[in-house]
């Protein structure tokens, strides 16, 4: 990956991190999943996690979150496209510590799905209990950071 699709990945990882330290208390775990099909159909959906129980973000409610990560995934995914291949799923993967994933998915649109209907709410497929790869302290100094200095939670 580039350097400024590194830096687009980042600040999904940033700005979703704001968003939940602001609106979402006692945040443990978050996903926002991306999908798109033929360049043109794509959209969203996101939860996080309190003590063990998976909540799903509203898109209603949540709208300016919504609009504002799904806008930075499709300019990552525009920068991303090759002639032969590009991702038609994404997720990407937050936790109160600042930690940070980004997954990428190339043939099934359908990875990860972000649902309560035959579901918890969490990614299906995913281990809610995977280690985290980046830390986002190391790029910028998160709304929150004194939360981390402390290791507590709200």
């Amino acid at each position: 990956m580039n350097q400024e699709c590194s830096g687009i990945v980042v600040s999904l990882a940033s700005q979703y991190i704001d968003y939940l330290e602001e609106n979402m208390r006692n945040w443990d775990k978050a996903f926002f999943r991306f999908y798109i099909d033929e360049g043109s159909n794509y959209g969203v959906t996101a939860s996080y996690i309190v003590d063990g129980k998976v909540t799903l973000i509203g898109s209603i409610d949540h709208n300016d979150l919504y609009s504002r990560i799904r806008k930075e995934f499709f300019l990552l995914w525009k920068k991303l496209r090759t002639h032969d291949k590009n991702f038609v799923a994404s997720l990407l993967i937050v936790d109160f510590n600042f930690n940070f994933n980004v997954l990428f998915e190339y043939e099934d649109k359908e990875r990860w799905v972000i649902s309560k209907i035959n579901s918890d709410g969490i990614p299906e497929g995913y281990d809610k209990y995977s280690e985290l790869e980046e830390n986002l302290s190391k790029f910028k100094k998160p709304k929150g950071f004194l939360r981390k200095i402390f290791n507590k939670k709200k």
